[in-house]
């Protein structure tokens, strides 16, 4: 995972989440001059309105790029596969650090009421470790994923009646067409999670919003496993491996 950190994807993920954690460090700076200067009797959840108003703006501007993005990402994923596996490797160490680095600033800036955010910060980590084995997932299927035109050239070829018989080249046609969706999908649920602190929530709006993050990106890491697609599924414990990887590669990161 290290040996990853100082590659072209690292160096783009730190120019992305520093630039979005730039733009709403700029934002909640300036937001809390104002409330100094002419709102200073407003206390309590007033202050999360005005917050989440000042954020609206950034939020569109994030979702916008980070929308834009995962369609590039779609169209280039089977051309460029080694690229977003070292992606998701250098991700799964510096989301959290983007979400802890913006949370700190929150609370800094904002008092203790804004300590609910460090949920979002937990649930990162827990984020990095489905990106890193979905990525280590990722690796067992490079040599598939560039051949996507080659296999839709093929099940043209047999047609619809036979193409149905040809288990082995329907299964990995699906697993390029889906990883392709997967990936990118994955890797925008883990940004809305790290940079989640730029709404402001109460304990259980957070704790929901940290839950249905990680739900979907397992759900992610799960397709990009092609478990599901197996023709092999049901004679081995394959699928229960892929189940419980992140599990046990969770344990062992706290296992000293």
């Amino acid at each position: 995972m290290f040996e990853n950190l100082l590659s072209i994807e690292s160096l783009l993920a730190i120019s992305v989440g520093a630039v979005f954690s730039f733009r709403v460090s700029k934002v909640s700076l300036s937001l809390k001059s104002n409330i100094r200067n002419q709102s200073p009797d407003i206390h309590g959840s007033n202050n999360v309105v005005i917050y989440n108003q000042a954020m609206a703006d950034v939020g569109k501007e994030m979702a916008f790029s980070v929308r834009l993005c995962a369609v590039a990402m779609m169209i280039m994923f089977h051309m460029f596969p080694v690229f977003f596996v070292n992606l998701l490797t250098s991700l799964s160490f510096f989301l959290p650090i983007f979400s802890l680095v913006g949370i700190v600033n929150s609370i800094r800036l904002n008092g203790s009421r804004r300590g609910w955010d460090i949920l979002y910060f937990l649930t990162s980590v827990v984020m990095g470790v489905i990106f890193y084995c979905s990525a280590k997932i990722m690796l067992n299927y490079l040599s598939l994923y560039p051949q996507l035109t080659q296999l839709y050239g093929y099940l043209s070829e047999y047609g619809l009646v036979r193409a149905l018989s040809a288990n082995s080249l329907i299964y990995n046609f699906h697993l390029v067409i889906v990883s392709s969706l997967a990936c990118p999908a994955l890797i925008v649920s883990g940004f809305y999670l790290a940079f989640a602190y730029t709404k402001a929530r109460d304990g259980n709006n957070a704790f929901r919003y940290s839950a249905g993050f990680l739900a979907a990106g397992y759900m992610l890491y799960i397709l990009l496993s092609g478990s599901l697609f197996s023709q092999y599924q049901g004679r081995n414990d394959n699928f229960l491996q892929v189940l419980t990887y992140p599990f046990n590669t969770l344990i062992s990161l706290f296992s000293f």
